[in-house]
């Protein structure tokens, strides 16, 4: 219940639990947590480097966050993501989330803007929680909704795994799929086998796709 606030130019990083004998990916924690309806903030260039995850909002107790806008933080060596969202009509602009297991992990983020960021060296050390087909990866919206989704001007390089991945899983909700994503003008080089495929751009169980300048 956290909206409306300006949070920039702090350092929060290092936001990690690790317990070296039972915990092996140290997740769900992270340098930033937002959930509970915590909407319409503003995030511009802190540190949240070296967190379990970087970013995470959850929704977990049934309570979405929406208009929140991320721009030019770094989000980078996170143990699983350096970002990972599972609520709608959020914006990341111009962010560098490189170095993690995954650097965008975005499921159920109907609404959402990815534009600019860079998204390098994912899925090689850290490489937790690699996913069938998707394998680890740059920038993926896998296992929740996906509709109305811009993937615009992002540098996707060097990733252990898919450049961009989308799916749905049909086992969810059978005959549903993920749709209306707009992937245009990014900059997907240099992607490896990993887990995975390997794929630049990964789709599976999606329609409505306008793939154009990549």
């Amino acid at each position: 219940n956290s909206s409306n606030n300006d949070i920039r130019d702090n350092d929060f990083s290092w936001g990690i639990r690790i317990d070296a004998y039972e915990e092996v990916h140290a997740r769900d924690s992270t340098s930033q947590l937002m959930e509970s309806g915590s909407n319409y903030n503003y995030f511009y260039r802190n540190d949240f480097t070296h967190g379990g995850d970087g970013i995470f909002i959850r929704v977990g107790n049934g309570w979405s966050c929406e208009g929140n806008v991320f721009e030019e933080n770094d989000t980078s060596f996170a143990n699983n993501n350096a970002v990972e969202s599972w609520a709608g009509r959020n914006y990341f602009i111009r962010n560098k989330a490189n170095y993690s297991s995954y650097g965008f992990w975005l499921g159920g983020t109907d609404e959402s803007d990815v534009l600019y960021n860079e998204v390098a060296y994912n899925g090689i050390k850290p490489c937790n929680a690699a996913e069938r087909g998707a394998g680890n990866g740059g920038l993926v919206f896998l296992n929740g909704t996906a509709e109305h989704i811009r993937i615009v001007g992002n540098d996707v390089h060097d990733n252990n795994g898919s450049g961009v991945a989308v799916r749905y899983d049909v086992s969810k909700t059978p005959g549903y799929v993920a749709g209306h994503i707009l992937i245009q003008n990014n900059r997907i080089t240099g992607t490896t086998k990993g887990a995975g495929n390997g794929d630049a751009i990964y789709l599976d169980s999606v329609d409505w796709v306008d793939v154009s300048g990549n």
